[in-house]
């Protein structure tokens, strides 16, 4: 029978391995923690380039003796970087497209994270310029690289000139400036910073600007013997390469003396002479010059027999005057139609024949007016079918406005000055005549101010004959009588005029001519069979004319320096028994030096240097 007595060393065997298995539990004070305290990723940030390699990323699981080191991994971006697990702490990233992204990482126990910045580039694999590039000196134009492919991260470019004395370049993104400095050749290249194998060129031409006019001023110049001007060209374009002219005249009457674009012309005798410059491709200019001395003071009038000096002939060769004038400096200008009915402007007795357009087989100067040196001549142009008012400045060309809508325009005056109130500027310019809008329309009075037409003159039924300023009006003279309009009322657009009374209370019959001293006005016309003059107190006298021939007219007035009234006219019966006139005074003298003539009419009359008689 078995005993079931415990012996004493047994028991102690026991308790000393109780007490080792308690030692050994989970519930005494010196246990060993495992739980997840962070997560850490090398490297710390990645970068990559499209194409290129893949990244590796490790995972670090704090404390080293986490049991469960397993992790998970995502981007932020994975248009830009796809991260992928490939083991239980680690992953690979592959770049997609460039930009940037942060990789995640997520311990699966405990949540625990941290992030890895991932850059991505996108590398360079190609350049190409365009082959060919065409430049004029001094143009600049941009010269674009392509970049392969076109969204690579690095867009720096190095660019260079083959020739940098011809083209320079200048740039150091995809898009450079290239400048032409002289004529030639010479290739740019073009070097990708990214990618130095990434390179290509563009030969570039160089190309010389060509002249394509010149224009040469002034186009008239007038010298007294032994004088000297200058004459100044301009080439078009600004920019053209070869800038050289040549210069010549077609007499001996000047010389010429150039450098570049002026030259000073001296006169040698008397007479006119074309001055033409000419650029290396054959472009051309022009500039009359005319020659002549200043007149000793005298009476001069203008006529259809020419020009007369105190009576005797200064000019007998053809050309019919119509107006005359004595500048200060005693020049005498002139303006009318020569032997060939061409307009001429002569001055100090020598024609130089006005432009036309070439529609126009003729022409004529009726009015002139020197103000500041300039030389203002007033008249028309016609052919078979038309007539047309025309005004030269300074022997060129200055339209006036739409005289091409009327069938008929002439302008038969002309005034240029300062006024004391703004008129498109203190320089004033105004021309006036008449218009006809068709065959069966009577003669309206129009006059042109600036850009302006003026057609609608009340009570101007008729040519405008003569335009003046005495301030603070504007008198205008014609078929109509004497008007003047106040210059404010003329500088805002009314144009509406008054009657001008003479002393008696009667309107002026019709006015030829106007002359102002300061601001007095002196007027002539004629009323009925006589010829008139009204004085600057509006008195009206009838000028005494030949009991042998029934009518007379005042055609022009001046009044000199000295306060002596000449007028200039004519007596007549029939149209081939006329007899120029001048009176002086009042006192009539027919002038016989044109009696050769069968219809001999002054036109115009002025004096200077002359006493009173």
């Amino acid at each position: 029978m078995m005993s079931h007595v415990m012996r004493p060393a047994a028991a102690a065997v026991t308790l000393v391995f109780a007490l080792a298995l308690v030692a050994c539990g989970g519930g005494g004070g010196n246990t060993v923690n495992t739980d997840i305290t962070g997560v850490t990723v090398s490297p710390s940030a990645l970068s990559l380039a499209v194409g290129g390699a893949a990244g590796t990323l490790t995972a670090t699981v704090q404390p080293a003796a986490a049991p469960n080191k397993a992790v998970n991994w995502s981007s932020s971006n994975e248009n830009v970087a796809r991260v992928e697990k490939t083991d239980a702490t680690h992953a690979s990233v592959t770049a997609v497209s460039g930009g940037s992204a942060t990789i995640t990482v997520t311990t699966e126990v405990g949540g625990k994270t941290n992030t890895c910045p991932v850059t991505v580039t996108v590398p360079v694999t190609g350049l190409s310029l365009p082959k060919n590039l065409s430049l004029f000196v001094g143009e600049s134009k941009p010269l674009a690289a392509t970049l392969m492919p076109t969204n690579a991260t690095n867009q720096a470019v190095t660019w260079g000139s083959g020739a940098p004395a011809i083209v320079t370049v200048t740039g150091s993104g995809p898009t450079a400036t290239v400048s032409g400095a002289t004529v030639g050749t010479s290739r740019i290249t073009a070097t990708s910073q990214g990618n130095p194998s990434a390179t290509d060129y563009c030969d570039i031409i160089v190309a010389p600007v060509l002249v394509t006019g010149v224009s040469l001023g002034p186009t008239l110049l007038k010298l007294a013997p032994a004088g000297t001007g200058t004459l100044s060209a301009v080439i078009s374009p600004a920019n053209a390469t070869d800038k050289t002219l040549e210069w010549t005249s077609n007499t001996d009457a000047v010389t010429v003396t150039a450098s570049g674009t002026t030259a000073t012309v001296r006169a040698v005798t008397p007479g006119t002479a074309t001055i033409t410059v000419r650029s290396t491709n054959g472009f051309t200019a022009t500039s009359t010059i005319v020659v002549a001395a200043a007149q000793a003071p005298g009476t001069f009038v203008a006529g259809s027999f020419g020009l007369l000096k105190n009576g005797a002939f200064a000019m007998d060769n053809g050309t019919r005057l119509n107006a005359v004038y004595v500048d200060t400096q005693n020049n005498v200008h002139a303006t009318g139609r020569d032997s060939t009915n061409q307009a001429v402007y002569v001055w100090n007795g020598v024609s130089i024949v006005l432009p036309r357009d070439q529609w126009a087989t003729a022409a004529e100067g009726n009015s002139i007016c020197v103000d500041d040196g300039h030389v203002y001549i007033a008249g028309r142009q016609s052919s078979d079918s038309r007539t047309q008012a025309k005004l030269w400045v300074d022997g060129a060309n200055r339209p006036l406005t739409n005289v091409g809508n009327y069938n008929y325009s002439d302008a038969t005056s002309v005034f240029a000055g300062t006024v004391s109130v703004p008129l498109a500027g203190s320089q004033f310019v105004l021309v006036a005549g008449g218009v006809v809008g068709t065959s069966s329309d009577a003669v309206k009075g129009a006059a042109w101010y600036g850009d302006t037409l003026i057609t609608d003159i009340q009570a101007a039924n008729g040519y405008v004959r003569s335009v003046t300023i005495a301030n603070p009006n504007l008198y205008v003279g014609g078929d109509f009588g004497l008007l003047y309009i106040s210059l404010i009322n003329l500088a805002l657009g009314n144009y509406t005029p008054s009657i001008q009374n003479d002393a008696s209370g009667a309107p002026y019959g019709p006015v030829n001519a106007i002359f102002t001293v300061g601001n007095d006005v002196h007027a002539v016309g004629y009323s009925g069979p006589d010829a008139v003059y009204y004085n600057s107190s509006r008195v009206k006298t009838v000028l005494s004319r030949n009991a042998l021939r029934a009518y007379a007219r005042a055609t022009g007035i001046c009044v000199s320096e000295y306060g002596t009234v000449y007028v200039a006219g004519y007596d007549w019966n029939t149209e081939n028994d006329v007899v120029a006139v001048l009176w002086t005074n009042g006192a009539r003298q027919e002038l016989d030096a044109p009696k050769k003539y069968n219809a001999a009419m002054a036109s115009s009359v002025f004096a200077r240097g002359v006493p009173a008689p």
